[in-house]
């Protein structure tokens, strides 16, 4: 059987947990082994697998932001604000540094800005207070 996806695993309900352990500690066991007899492909694919679950989980977790936003039961702005804070306490923690922050400047108010803060538009890339204006 093959490792378990994020999602197979959470919504899978005719698989324990304790069956699901099982099968990801044999697979990494074996992993174990083909690394340790030189096989580093094992590595390459476990990253290619990684790098799948984790766009999956953006998209899932940017898909549920959206609906919760359009249906006005969660302030997307107050939540970019609090995870942005969180990250940086985050960094702050592990020791890690970020880059200067990549600017440009707002199509419609001149503003140089962080790119993360931005939104693209017909008129270009705005500044997230000019897309929030009407």
């Amino acid at each position: 059987m093959a490792r378990l996806g994020v999602f197979q695993a959470l919504l899978d309900d005719q698989m324990t947990w304790a069956e699901r352990e099982a099968i990801h500690e044999a697979h990494d066991r074996a992993d174990a082994a083909a690394i340790a007899k030189g096989d580093l492909a094992v590595l390459q694919r476990r990253v290619i697998e990684q790098r799948k679950e984790l766009d999956k989980l953006r998209t899932a977790l940017s898909v549920m932001c959206q609906v919760l936003g359009e249906t006005k039961l969660l302030d997307v702005r107050l939540l970019d604000v609090r995870l942005e804070a969180e990250i940086d306490d985050l960094e702050d923690a592990t020791g890690e540094t970020r880059p200067a922050p990549q600017l440009t400047a707002c199509a419609r108010c001149g503003a140089h800005v962080p790119v993360t803060n931005t939104a693209m538009t017909g008129a270009g890339t705005v500044c997230d207070a000019c897309f929030a204006r009407p």
